[in-house]
């Protein structure tokens, strides 16, 4: 199945729950169409010092049939932002 979209993130100085990828095997994109100004990380405990930066260069990488899946938490530094998403999936 694939599945595309947005994710809007409200301004805000804490880390706020963003996506959750699925289990099993699963290929994962995520960019953004604007100046990063949003990172990302599985941990609530994320900052802008461990997180992913969305560029507007895609990042993509590969969930196996074992995989757990996750939620990804975000931080924007007090901005508003957001990010695209492509997911595609077994299921």
């Amino acid at each position: 199945m694939l599945i595309m979209g947005q994710i809007q993130l409200a301004a805000s100085a804490s880390v706020q729950p963003a996506i959750y990828i699925p289990p099993g095997a699963v290929s994962v994109v995520l960019y953004s169409t604007v100046v990063p100004t949003t990172w990302l990380g599985t941990s609530v405990n994320m900052s802008t010092a461990n997180g992913l930066v969305m560029h507007t260069v895609p990042t993509s990488f590969n969930g196996w049939m074992t995989s757990k899946g996750a939620q990804l938490y975000a931080l924007n530094a007090n901005t508003a932002s957001a990010f695209n998403y492509i997911l595609l999936t077994d299921q």
